[in-house]
């Protein structure tokens, strides 16, 4: 009897832990939030009298590379709050946001997280120096275009970038 009385505390400690780690996921969540062409250069036009420069980084949830320099980024800007903000822009379709979303929570992406709306034309606006292309990151300072990364950024890119942002 007692034997049984202890799997049942085992059995009812085990499911609220799994309730609270399940409650613990979803207050981390990342929310996506749809903006237009005109939002984002409103963005960028607001970034102009900011100290920092503003990384702005283009991935789509079907892009390996983007996937693996998400958390990358995410642990630089983590670490240099002084000098960098970053904006995760997604070029995914809008039925597909909650798996951006999930992609984000797993990964521990923190940020702030956007979905681009438009057509390649009004996305090739953003700069003349992309086609469309992910991963993209564009370094921004003072409202203006300083690097355009048409590349997956690894941690030594990232130290670079920060050498040339720092001495400027």
């Amino acid at each position: 009897m007692s034997y049984s009385i202890l799997m049942s505390i085992t059995l009812l400690f085990s499911q609220n832990t799994l309730f609270f780690n399940a409650q613990k996921i979803s207050q981390d969540s990342v929310d996506i939030k749809e903006i237009t062409i005109s939002d984002y250069f409103e963005m960028i036009e607001m970034s102009k009298d900011n100290d920092k420069v503003l990384m702005v980084n283009f991935w789509a949830s079907w892009c390996a590379p983007c996937i693996k320099e998400l958390p990358v980024l995410s642990n630089f800007a983590k670490e240099n709050t002084n000098i960098t903000e970053l904006i995760f822009v997604s070029l995914d379709r809008s039925k597909d946001v909650k798996k951006a979303e999930k992609l984000l929570t797993s990964k521990d992406v923190k940020g702030q997280h956007y979905l681009v709306l438009g057509s390649d034309s009004e996305l090739s606006q953003i700069t003349d120096e992309w086609f469309g292309a992910v991963p993209l990151t564009i370094i921004y300072q003072n409202g203006k275009i300083k690097h355009v990364y048409k590349k997956e950024l690894t941690n030594a890119n990232l130290e670079k970038l920060k050498l040339k942002l720092t001495n400027n």
